[in-house]
């Protein structure tokens, strides 16, 4: 809840912000009245209002007011949304065209293209404030016609050329209301605007004569009855009139060209409340989907956070791109109603308006050559005989400025030409480039893979990575030369290592049995023989055969000797400066010199000897690969380190062509959404062929039967004049036979 009160606050403040700006689009809101019905209903009508001291500010009640006992307030959960101005229900047509278009229709006449249109759900007053005609509550088309003619009418310094143009938008198509050859239309987008191409265009001088293209146009538009609204608009209808302005006596040749655009959308509905079916379903789906689309584009042109605008998901917004994407003055009038049955609808309406009170404007003003000028001015001169009356550089100098004018319109449009030329080139030469790369980086990228797995599964450690050559990026190295010279070198390591552990423990073994010998001589009083033997223990390492001294210390001596070498100090112990020590046992002041022969210890002394060199020997194969093994591990490191910045450049342009391939995902997804709707358009005409024969069957089954009726009243009619006339026979026959009675005649 913290979050959310926080994000309504700083919207808020956006909305002000952006209504106080003049560059954004003015957003209205006005209510309509209760309706008959609504009232003969008991509905609750104060589910919206205008804040009674801020005109600006609409107060939404998007929930019941909860009672206490005794029927006082509990709580009054309401919500305010910012427009530029709310209308209530009592506000009048003048008012809301003096406040909305009075504006715009100025800004038409400065060369802008200015749009007013209505939103809303059905039946909340849309048509009644763009489109109505009845005398004394004329809506906002009507007025601004009168406002434009009177505005030429009074305007003595300009020269004006005004035409209009009147479609309407039904099942994703638009249709030419003033013409009667239902041509295709086409929306084609141009630097000053979009064009409706194949439609008609009517020049108008007055006002009788435009009003008289809306009422023509306006009964040819789609309408129907439904629940919601007895005479719903069934189609987005687009009046717009065009105004070329032109001054009079000035020596510029340029003309302004406004366009005023006055759009009636079909309101919103739902199907349950509108009871729509058949024909009318379809329109309702229609109609929703055109403005769900116009809410998108609108809420994207607000936040201006998506990367995708959906201006082409349907007609409507295409036609309306220029004006709402900002390049013209645009108007908005949100409908809705008070009753709290429609209170969705009424809260989307709200939204959408709030969302287009953010899409910022930088519209600009249009201005073309008015060559019709220009030329009525040149045959001026010519017809005068100027030229012959020494006026000939008049002449000339009109002539290069034609010339001129031409001459860079054809080389800026020339330009541009090859410049898009060029750009659509390079791109696709980058897209190629970044392809191919990128087919390379991932194929290096899956051999560098494979060989670190093999490398893994062996346990070797890492050589060099090939790359597809079959060379290393570091160094050359052929067929995995580097992977073998790895593994054979780990494997002599190791084999070097358990030798050297191996001749370690006989070293061990072998010391403690001189030590074991000497410890027996000396306990039987004979003199040691150990002195000067380097012993081994398991906290010790081996000797060089530097640090083996030759001469032997008398016990119980000290003796200065060089950086490693041997010394004895005045217990007898031997010790080596270097990283090992042994340690000699006490000397016994007993004798027995039968307990072992010299000849045992020597040879034992010889075979520690032997032992000691074939150590050593070990210990250097075993540096020599260990040497081998760390060069390979650094290599390994350098290339683990090259790959990684491979695999980040990789990664990079693997991007790169992702964002690629989803512009090009997007157009096809375009495309086939395109040959979608095509396909839609012709399952429509199918539907809409097969509806028309059935309809055509119906109306000759009408026909059949009331042609039955006629003659079953033909045949009755008939029946009863014959029975009146057997009647009368009856009646005449009795009146004979009472006469005969009378007379006693007989009567045949």
């Amino acid at each position: 809840e913290t979050l959310s009160v926080r994000w309504c606050s700083w919207h808020r403040t956006e909305i002000m912000a952006a209504k106080n700006s003049a560059k954004v689009i003015r957003t209205y809101l006005r209510i309509r009245p209760p309706l008959a019905k609504e009232l003969s209903r008991g509905e609750d009508l104060d589910a919206i209002g205008v804040k009674p001291d801020d005109p600006t500010t609409c107060v939404f009640r998007p929930h019941k007011k909860k009672l206490v006992d005794g029927g006082s307030n509990n709580s009054d959960p309401t919500k305010e949304f910012q427009f530029h101005r709310c209308f209530g229900p009592d506000s009048t047509q003048d008012e809301v065209y003096q406040t909305v278009a009075q504006d715009t229709v100025q800004q038409v006449f400065e060369g802008y293209h200015g749009l007013i249109f209505v939103y809303g759900q059905t039946g909340t007053g849309k048509t009644y404030t763009i489109a109505n005609t009845d005398p004394g509550n004329e809506g906002i088309l009507f007025q601004s016609v009168l406002e434009v003619f009177d505005r030429i009418e009074r305007d003595t310094e300009h020269e004006y050329e005004t035409s209009v143009q009147y479609v309407q938008i039904y099942d994703k198509t638009v249709t030419d209301l003033l013409s009667s050859t239902h041509g295709k239309i086409k929306p084609v987008e141009t630097d000053d605007g979009v064009e409706l191409q194949g439609c008609s265009r009517h020049p108008v001088a007055n006002t009788t004569d435009t009003l008289q293209l809306f009422f023509a146009g306006g009964k040819n538009a789609v309408k129907a009855a439904t629940l919601s609204n007895p005479d719903s608009s069934r189609s987005h209808t687009i009046f717009t009139l065009d105004v070329k302005k032109t001054a009079i006596g000035s020596a510029d040749h340029t003309a302004t060209t406004g366009r005023l655009y006055l759009v009636d959308l079909a309101g919103c509905e739902r199907q349950k409340v509108a009871g729509t079916e058949g024909i009318r379903l379809k329109e309702t789906k229609d109609i929703n989907y055109a403005l769900l689309v116009l809410g998108m584009v609108i809420k994207a042109l607000a936040h201006g956070t998506a990367s995708h605008i959906p201006w082409r998901d349907h007609v409507l917004t295409r036609v309306l791109k220029y004006p709402l994407s900002g390049k013209g003055k645009t108007a908005l009038i949100v409908t809705a109603g008070p009753s709290r049955e429609a209170i969705e609808p009424t809260y989307g309406a709200i939204q959408f308006g709030q969302n287009a009170i953010l899409v910022k404007e930088d519209a600009r003003v249009h201005k073309l050559i008015d060559y019709k000028k220009l030329a009525m001015e040149y045959k001026a001169i010519i017809d005068s005989g100027a030229h012959l009356n020494g006026n000939a550089n008049t002449e000339g100098t009109l002539t290069h400025q034609l010339k001129e004018q031409y001459e860079n319109q054809i080389q800026t449009l020339k330009g541009e030409y090859d410049r898009a030329l060029t750009t659509i080139s390079d791109l696709t030469e980058v897209v190629k480039k970044m392809r191919a790369k990128y087919v390379l980086l991932k194929k290096k990228a899956q051999q560098v893979q494979q060989s670190s797995k093999a490398r893994a599964n062996k346990g070797t450690p890492k050589s060099g990575d090939t790359d597809g050559d079959g060379q290393t990026s570091m160094g050359t190295s052929n067929d995995g030369s580097d992977e073998s010279n790895g593994a054979q070198a780990s494997e002599k390591l190791m084999k070097s290592e358990r030798a050297r552990k191996a001749q370690k423990k006989k070293l061990i073994a072998l010391s403690q049995e001189i030590l074991r010998m000497d410890s027996m001589l000396l306990e039987n009083g004979l003199q040691g023989k150990r002195d000067g033997l380097p012993l081994v223990t398991q906290q010790s390492t081996p000797p060089t055969p530097s640090q083996i001294d030759p001469v032997t210390p008398q016990r119980g001596t000290k003796r200065q000797t060089e950086e490693g070498g041997w010394s004895s100090d005045e217990d007898g112990k031997l010790e080596h400066h270097g990283s090992f020590s042994v340690t000699s046992p006490p000397m016994s002041p007993t004798t027995n010199d039968k307990l072992m022969s010299d000849q045992v210890y020597a040879d034992t002394s010889e075979q520690l000897q032997q032992a000691i060199q074939a150590n050593l020997v070990l210990r250097k194969e075993n540096q020599e690969a260990a040497n081998e093994a760390s060069l390979l591990r650094n290599k390994a490191n350098k290339l683990h380190a090259h790959l990684n910045v491979c695999q980040e450049d990789l990664s990079s342009k693997a991007a790169q062509v992702s964002l690629l391939e989803q512009k090009i995902e997007d157009l096809m997804q375009q495309n086939g959404e395109a040959q979608q709707k095509q396909l839609e358009i012709e399952k429509s005409k199918a539907t809409a062929k097969m509806f028309s024969k059935i309809a055509e069957k119906v109306e000759k089954l009408r026909r059949e039967k009331d042609e039955a009726k006629n003659e079953l009243s033909i045949a009755t009619n008939s029946n009863v004049k014959l029975k009146s006339r057997v009647a009368m026979l009856e009646e005449r026959v009795s009146t004979l036979e009472g006469r005969a009675m009378e007379s006693q005649t007989p009567f045949c």
